[in-house]
């Protein structure tokens, strides 16, 4: 049986925003795929990573010039999103 659609356009190519942690730097990661969910934010697949929900400010859908230099985050921000898919 064929996933349910949660978004309004087809995937596209995107980088999405992590954060970095102990000895990893923040950065910008390619290899993803995303659309606009119905439920906000923005759904991202990849083969070896969960499909999720992410805030849209944590997706950009051209290369970044810098992988290095962040968005804007906003204060409070949420970096995922739940639940994932509508039921």
């Amino acid at each position: 049986m064929a996933a349910k659609q949660s978004t309004t356009q087809p995937n596209c190519r995107c980088w999405v925003w992590f954060r970095g942690g102990l000895g990893v730097e923040s950065e910008w990661i390619s290899g993803f795929y995303g659309a606009p969910s119905i439920l906000g934010g923005i759904r991202i697949e990849r083969g070896d990573y969960v499909a999720c929900r992410v805030a849209d400010w944590r997706v950009v859908f051209e290369e970044p010039a810098d992988i290095n230099v962040g968005p804007v985050i906003p204060e409070d921000a949420e970096w995922k999103l739940v639940p994932t898919d509508p039921r």
